[in-house]
């Protein structure tokens, strides 16, 4: 008799309650006490609270609790730059990161502007200079994440593995440069006009709405949140994003992650005098300076 690999269904069932009644962090991270339930679609409020109480109705909770206090578990790299060896590959992946700010921090929706400007539209400065004026790559981008603690935010591109080093110089020089002086006035409107005209496919879909209704419990942001925000965006000013990003944006804080062809990039990347340059395998464990990867071949 022939089993799947996955074994018997109701062995795997079992063993699946099991697990989880005997796992600590699940039984802490989903609770009734933290859970929000979103319901959109062609239903009334009435509909909903009996659906809600008939599913859930024996449920008890009292309220939602403050979020508990994470300390910092992490430890940064100690080098400036990691390298991943990939031989071979005629492109690099390239990312700029640092630890950026949490969703609910004063600053994100400024940041978020200044990350429009550079690097989160087509016409943004990191994408205008490695595509367009230098053609080191098809686009290049970054992100600011939502988070609930502090998040990353990230430059990041596929570029050609000749130009390695040109590319990570060039996307410094952008960061940097946003800490120079303030975005422009055209830059600003069309920072301000993408988020802006963004907002309505957040409610496209009863999907799409039930996620961003979801956000709004999950980051503690009021109900009425998007409908005032484009208030709060078209009232902001150049001036208001370069003290947030003078604030938060740090090239200091941000390591330099490589992913290609090490015996191409290593001498471009130590040519720019970054800092410190260490090397990983593709799952993050440290490597010697002197010991080549062995990358498995699927």
């Amino acid at each position: 008799m022939a089993y799947l690999v996955d074994g018997q269904y109701e062995r795997a069932i079992e063993c699946a309650l099991r697990s989880l009644r005997e796992n600590r962090t699940y039984t802490h991270a989903y609770r009734l006490l933290i859970m929000a339930l979103v319901l959109a679609g062609d239903l009334t409020e009435a509909e909903a609270r009996k659906l809600a109480n008939d599913a859930f109705g024996k449920w008890s909770a009292e309220g939602r609790p403050a979020l508990p206090t994470i300390a910092n578990v992490s430890v940064p790299a100690p080098e400036k730059v990691l390298i991943v060896d990939k031989p071979n590959t005629p492109q690099t992946s390239v990312m700029v990161a640092q630890v950026g700010v949490a969703r609910s921090d004063p600053d994100f929706e400024r940041l978020n502007v200044m990350n429009q400007v550079l690097g989160g539209l087509f016409s943004s400065r990191i994408n205008m200079n490695l595509r367009e004026r230098h053609g080191y790559s098809y686009g290049a981008y970054s992100s600011l994440y939502e988070n609930t603690q502090d998040g990353p935010f990230q430059v990041g591109s596929q570029v050609r593995t000749d130009v390695t080093g040109p590319s990570v110089s060039e996307i410094m020089k952008e960061v940097k440069g946003m800490l120079e002086k303030p975005v422009t006035d055209d830059e600003l409107r069309l920072a301000k006009e993408s988020i802006s005209r963004s907002l309505p496919a957040y409610f496209q879909t009863t999907m799409s709405t039930v996620a961003t209704v979801g956000d709004l419990y999950l980051f503690d942001l009021p109900p009425d949140y998007y409908q005032e925000l484009p208030k709060r965006i078209d009232a902001m000013s150049a001036t208001d994003v370069y003290e947030a990003t003078k604030a938060h944006l740090s090239p200091d804080r941000m390591k330099v992650i490589a992913v290609g062809d090490r015996k191409v990039v290593d001498r471009q990347l130590a040519a720019l005098k970054l800092g410190p340059i260490g090397y990983r395998t593709p799952d993050g464990r440290p490597v010697p300076a002197q010991q080549a990867v062995k990358v498995p071949v699927p």
